[in-house]
């Protein structure tokens, strides 16, 4: 058998627009429960909701220790670093990894990616003041 990049594509579409079409479903029906009451929240509830979340949730403390670890277990004698951050916010898992490289005085070309413009002026602002206290 020929595997052709024109059918890996055409069943991997058809793969895909049939996992889509099943999801569309599932939330159509859970939206359909008279039972389920929707309330749509406001920016201060949001952000209430989420630092409850987070301050009952461990999720970020292991994700950030993993990464840590991963540094300790595998760092090479490598001096530069090139990092992409894809969803970076303002830095949570970022300011400690880029500290961590920092303390072990490596060099780091940091781009970091996220669609909340304010977050990223905040990151990019800490990255600024920590150049300037390397330098």
């Amino acid at each position: 058998m020929t595997l052709t990049n024109d059918s890996f594509t055409d069943a991997f579409s058809d793969s895909v627009g049939t996992l889509e079409s099943l999801q569309k479903s599932a939330i159509a029906y859970l939206f359909s429960d008279p039972r389920l009451q929707i309330v749509k929240l406001n920016d201060q509830e949001y952000r209430e909701g989420q630092i409850t979340y987070r301050s009952r949730n461990k999720e970020t403390e292991m994700m950030l220790d993993a990464t840590l670890q991963a540094i300790d277990d595998k760092m090479s004698s490598q001096e530069h670093y090139t990092i992409l951050s894809i969803g970076c916010g303002i830095g949570i898992f970022e300011k400690p990894f880029l500290n961590k490289l920092l303390s072990l005085n490596k060099t780091i070309h940091f781009v970091g990616v996220d669609p909340n413009k304010k977050e990223c002026l905040k990151l990019k602002e800490w990255c600024r003041e920590v150049s300037d206290e390397q330098s």
